[in-house]
């Protein structure tokens, strides 16, 4: 048997607001492990920050050391970098990485540091293994070769289900005027915010299929399950 930890936003957890409607959420990811007898912690949540998902991955490991619990797979999606912008910066230093950086620089220049933070726990405990999911945001292109060591990795799992282009976004949530958005950095220019936002508009067309993304946004329960299956597979456990 395996230990499994999942970390993520709202593409590892359970849609718990369908259960009313279906039962399909008693066949969700971690079920699957954990109906092949696999103890599994799901410590994802809508949201979630990669630097944060990253930081309950170590106490994890750290609270499990040494107890016979020793985490031996984590599964983590990938969250969009821009929420990760805003780590120990307060607004008005965001703005200035973001002009002089730009916004695709100061992107890349995330992407390092979260990378550089997996990378670190994968030296620091070397018999955990990493299968890595480009879910609501696919890994960073540019920045890919940095987690070419993961055991398991999917890059753009979005496009992968779609069967159709679902180019790299990782502003995906930040459209939208009012509730915290690209709009309210002055160094963010419009041309940037058309172009993600035709970036949404395409991944939106591709995931419109509702027996493929439940809601048009996040993978259906057939995606779910033969994830959590190739993961089993390749890992064999």
């Amino acid at each position: 048997m395996a230990n499994i930890l999942i970390i993520g936003d709202t593409w590892g957890i359970t849609p718990c607001h369908t259960w009313p409607q279906s039962k399909e959420s008693t066949d969700w990811f971690e079920f699957q492990f954990l109906k092949k007898g696999h103890p599994t912690f799901n410590k994802s949540w809508g949201g979630n920050q990669n630097h944060y998902q990253l930081a309950q991955a170590e106490v994890f490991l750290n609270g499990t050391k040494d107890t016979g619990m020793e985490i031996d797979l984590i599964v983590w999606f990938h969250s969009e970098l821009m929420r990760d912008l805003g780590e120990g910066t307060p607004m008005e230093k965001q703005d200035e990485m973001l002009a002089e950086f730009g916004f695709d620089g100061t992107l890349d220049l995330i992407a390092e540091r979260i990378y550089g933070k997996v990378t670190r726990l994968k030296s620091e405990f070397l018999k955990t293994k990493w299968a890595i999911i480009g879910g609501h945001a696919p890994i960073r292109l540019s920045k890919s070769y940095l987690l070419d060591w993961a055991e398991f990795r999917i890059d753009n799992w979005r496009q992968e289900i779609s069967g159709k282009e679902c180019p790299e976004s990782h502003a995906f949530e930040w459209l939208e005027k009012g509730k915290g958005s690209l709009y309210d950095f002055p160094s963010i220019t419009q041309d940037i915010i058309d172009r993600e936002i035709q970036i949404q508009k395409k991944i939106l067309d591709a995931t419109s299929d509702t027996n493929l993304f439940y809601n048009k946004k996040h993978p259906a329960i057939g995606p779910i399950k033969d994830l959590a299956a190739r993961i089993m597979n390749h890992f064999k456990i």
